[in-house]
């Protein structure tokens, strides 16, 4: 089941997007998992992400799709919670999809409120319940990437997010995304064909094959990244499950009923940079305990981020043959 199939189906040669953002967002879907978008220009981002929705997907824009803005001063109640569509009649959440620009910009309080939600999927106003739906719901986070350095989420809020996905701006001017609503097909039967899609996928993704040997390759990754210099603290031990559930539906999507050493360094490099703490202090690096020099040690740390470590990692560790 070829996702790929359907961007050469469907897309409009003069609104260009990534492809790797479109596959991400599909993974995410499948997945009921949330994601985080490190982007140099998240508003643009959030457009193409938007036009994907809609065009591709037939999520409509102004109730299943939601973008929410913030910054320093935001308010959990005024700028998240009270921006939420509810229906009164069926005490549900109409939003489906929430692109959120800005969450790493706000305080520790705003993010648990919102890690919160993400785990009840459910608010209450005038203490009534109104509950998001589990089967489709999606929250992008959209965090800002400046020279390769980006604010990092609270721990609250980033054990709710699954994987990490970089996104570069495509050419196209992002107001034109929205200058045409030409469509093949009505926004209703292409929303249903996704939904159909995505519990196919997810059908499909349970019966792709993992065999020991990658399993082990998986294991190996993760002590090795556990162990690097410039790691600090330890990884969550579900991270082998979320390895699991990413290579079966990416395989999935790809056509494939079976696991490729390939496929694992496309979910290391996607899984882990939000679940490894690199070393910022020269304290914590390992050297200084046998007299390591402080300042070298500080010229070493500015050399390393989590892109890197994980490309070391694999480096190093040797794929099944």
């Amino acid at each position: 089941m070829r996702i790929q199939d359907d961007i050469v189906l469907h897309q409009d040669p003069r609104f260009p997007f990534d492809h790797d953002l479109y596959t991400s967002l599909w993974i995410a879907l499948v997945a009921r998992r949330n994601i985080q978008i490190s982007s140099i220009d998240p508003l643009s981002t959030s457009l193409e992400i938007h036009y994907i929705l809609s065009k591709f997907w037939g999520f409509e824009k102004q109730s299943q799709i939601l973008v929410i803005k913030l910054n320093e001063t935001s308010n959990y109640e005024r700028d998240f919670k009270s921006l939420l569509q509810i229906d009164k009649r069926k005490k549900t959440i109409r939003n489906l999809i929430l692109i959120v620009i800005g969450v790493e910009l706000t305080d520790t309080e705003f993010q648990k409120n919102v890690a919160k939600f993400l785990k009840s999927l459910s608010i209450i106003i005038d203490g009534e319940t109104f509950t998001a739906d589990r089967d489709t719901f999606l929250l992008v986070s959209l965090v800002e990437n400046k020279g390769q350095m980006e604010i990092s989420l609270t721990r609250y809020l980033a054990n709710f997010m699954w994987f990490r996905q970089p996104h570069g701006i495509s050419d196209t001017p992002t107001s034109q995304y929205f200058e045409t609503d030409e469509s093949d097909v009505s926004s209703t039967e292409l929303n249903k064909y996704t939904l159909n899609k995505i519990l196919e996928i997810r059908r499909l993704a349970q019966k792709v094959k993992i065999i020991p040997e990658i399993k082990r390759y998986i294991y190996d990754i993760i002590v090795f990244a556990r162990m690097h210099r410039m790691v600090k603290e330890g990884v969550p031990t579900y991270l082998l499950k979320d390895f699991d559930l990413f290579l079966s539906i990416y395989a999935t999507i790809n056509d494939f009923k079976y696991v490729i050493p390939e496929m694992v360094s496309v979910a290391a490099y996607k899984l882990l940079p939000l679940r490894l703490v690199v070393i910022n202090s020269p304290d914590d690096e390992k050297s200084v305990i046998y007299g390591g020099e402080r300042r070298l040690i500080r010229c070493m740390l500015e050399k390393w981020n989590v892109d890197l470590i994980i490309e070391d990692v694999l480096n190093n560790v040797q794929p099944p043959v």
